[in-house]
């Protein structure tokens, strides 16, 4: 694709997620810069385009699309918070490895990673970011700024609250729900249920 044809994105992060992000949609954007209240120098320096700070605006980096690659979910309720005041907005992004059934349902700063199954009737909110390998079964409804970590999978008709976590290789068995800023942990699996602010490992 030529650079004139790419979507111009500031990228909201400077660590692992906002590099994951750069390489995996190489193809398709154009990133102008990236934003962090407090940038690692030594990760930053591995992104492209200009350094910002998370109070940049529309008009100082030139597009008014931006996503959010942070990912601990009450950073990203904040960020879309400030941001949006600032007239950004957010655009999804569906990496083309990924095989998504046609009647899912997604809202504004959805990112879906490298070699993700979404099963049909599936809602994901605003800026849910599923890593690499997730899998989600049908009719499960997913909040807002959710993270999936890698290999995550979700069972059919799961419900996970706005702000939950789940961490990398856990598992939510079908039917199970996980409350508002709810914690799986690494490699946990939950049989029914997480509470609201709860958090559940092994």
């Amino acid at each position: 694709m030529s650079t004139s044809s790419k979507k111009r994105i500031l990228v909201v992060g400077t660590g692992g997620l906002a590099r994951e992000f750069c390489a995996w949609f190489d193809d398709e954007i154009e990133v102008v810069g990236c934003s962090a209240d407090q940038a690692d120098d030594r990760l930053a320096a591995q992104l492209p385009g200009r350094r910002y700070d998370n109070s940049v605006t529309p008009d100082q980096a030139g597009t008014d699309q931006c996503v959010v690659a942070v990912g601990k979910p009450k950073d990203k309720r904040h960020l879309h918070a400030v941001l949006r005041q600032a007239g950004w907005q957010f655009p999804t992004f569906i990496h083309r490895s990924a095989i998504v059934a046609p009647n899912v349902e997604m809202a504004e700063g959805v990112v879906i990673s490298p070699g993700v199954v979404i099963g049909t009737n599936v809602t994901i909110a605003a800026l849910a970011y599923l890593n690499f390998q997730v899998g989600v079964g049908h009719d499960a409804r997913i909040g807002r700024y959710v993270q999936v970590n890698p290999g995550a999978q979700l069972g059919g008709a799961v419900q996970i609250g706005d702000g939950a976590l789940l961490g990398s290789n856990s598992a939510l068995l079908q039917g199970a729900v996980m409350g508002e800023n709810a914690t799986l942990g690494l490699g946990a699996v939950c049989l029914t249920r997480v509470r609201a602010g709860e958090t559940l490992v092994g």
